[in-house]
């Protein structure tokens, strides 16, 4: 049985909303920026409908309010382009198409950022 929306306060009551109240967690993967790979796109689960995503900053970051940009277009970001995204920030992005077009990128190179995504169905 699904309880009815509450007037929402403000987004993190809807965040928290549609963690404990629509989907079920299916799984949850760890991806990270480096030298090696210093951007991120999705890999999708096939029964995925939103996900949250959680961005742990390399501690020896200059900027921790700016770490990455990103975007759900399937552009390539940079320095200038798509949302910044800052130290525990947190996403959600709704709809497999937004999932699979997602694309983040760091901002400054030689760091290593941690990125969680925990997708619901």
């Amino acid at each position: 049985m699904k309880l009815p929306k509450l007037p929402l306060l403000d987004g993190i009551q809807e965040l928290l909303y549609g963690l404990f109240f629509q989907g079920e967690a299916i799984q949850v993967h760890r991806e990270y920026m480096d030298d090696n790979k210093g951007f991120i796109m999705l890999n999708v689960p096939p029964d995925a409908q939103y996900c949250i995503i959680v961005l742990e900053a390399d501690p020896t970051s200059s900027d921790k309010t700016n770490v990455v940009r990103w975007n759900e277009i399937g552009l390539m970001t940079n320095q200038d382009f798509g949302m910044p995204l800052g130290h525990l920030g947190v996403l959600e992005i709704r709809g497999r198409e937004n999932m699979t077009k997602f694309i983040a990128q760091r901002r400054e190179g030689g760091k290593t950022h941690l990125m969680w995504v925990q997708f619901y169905s």
